[in-house]
């Protein structure tokens, strides 16, 4: 396509926008009405469903963690034997055996090199393992036979800095969240929550219903002077009709809607990858959150994030 590259261009085709189609969800029928009333009440449920499930705090991952280390990617190596989530990060223990609590699998253990020993009899506990960067490659073959879940990070950083830096951008990452949240909670709207995804993820985000009606798109960040079809659909409120019609007839839409995941969508009618996550309600699809990687390259903590903000989004 002449004059708009690869990057700055989310659809394929200069398709026609019919801004009055109405195209069904793939994986079940409407039987509501569009407009105004959905809008509203698609908007009430966000904040219905987020004050009935008391949600608690974002969980951390070793991936998510790993991805916002600003350490060279062939320095670091994950490890999972379970794919735990955790809620806070601490120093292993000088004598664990002295410990009167044992491991808690909640808390991520930081370790200069391998633990000396853990009790007797207990399950070793996941953990960082910070090691020198010219002991990083034996270091992976001890770390492949581990029985627990371990980060392996090469790096000459102390452990008190490697400590600051983890905790540093998990910290900015929570506050981020958390200005999310809030927002959820006093009911900004729609528009507002889809625009702050950008701040947390890094790339634009849209939401429509499942007849897909634009409710909200990133209006900012320069989507309109990057993306002739971003444009578009800001201005039009809809996708295309070619386009959706082709992820219909591809069976592409159809295997997006049975997934119950945040997933990422290498779809041959889009020119960059996106993050298709699945807005349910009493089993039925009611709209999808797009988070397309137009900005940034996706990478596999983002998938963990868009299902835990789409979450509050349905």
């Amino acid at each position: 396509m002449q004059g708009v590259g690869a990057f700055s261009t989310l659809f394929v085709h200069n398709t026609q926008v019919h801004a009055q189609a109405f195209i069904p969800s793939a994986c079940s029928p409407i039987s509501y009405p569009f407009g105004t009333d959905y809008d509203t009440r698609l908007t009430e449920s966000i904040f219905e469903t987020c004050s009935k499930k008391g949600r608690s705090g974002m969980f951390l991952s070793l991936t998510l963690i790993a991805e916002r280390i600003h350490l060279p990617s062939d320095m670091i190596m994950v490890h999972e034997s379970t794919h735990r989530k955790y809620q806070d990060i601490m120093f292993y223990p000088e004598f664990p055996e002295q410990i009167s609590q044992p491991f808690s699998p909640d808390i991520l253990y930081l370790s200069s090199g391998f633990p000396p020993s853990w009790p007797t009899g207990t399950q070793p506990p996941d953990f960082i393992c910070i090691v020198k960067r010219g002991e990083f490659q034996q270091a992976e073959k001890s770390v492949k036979q581990l029985p627990c879940s371990c980060l392996l990070l090469g790096t000459c950083l102390s452990m008190e800095g490697i400590f600051n830096e983890i905790h540093s951008r998990i910290l900015f990452l929570r506050k981020q969240i958390d200005i999310f949240k809030m927002a959820v909670y006093t009911q900004q709207s729609l528009q507002k929550l889809i625009e702050m995804i950008f701040d947390i993820m890094g790339n634009p985000a849209y939401l429509v219903d499942s007849s897909f009606k634009v409710l909200a798109i990133d209006r900012s960040h320069d989507m309109r002077d990057l993306s002739a079809a971003w444009r578009r659909l800001e201005d039009e409120g809809y996708l295309p009709f070619d386009l959706v019609s082709s992820l219909i007839n591809s069976g592409e839409l159809s295997s997006m809607e049975t997934q119950e995941r945040a997933v990422v969508v290498n779809s041959r009618y889009f020119y960059v990858p996106f993050i298709n996550y699945n807005l349910k309600q009493y089993g039925k699809i009611k709209g999808h959150l797009f988070i397309a990687g137009m900005k940034k390259t996706i990478r596999k903590s983002d998938i963990e994030l868009a299902e835990y903000l789409g979450s509050y989004v349905l």
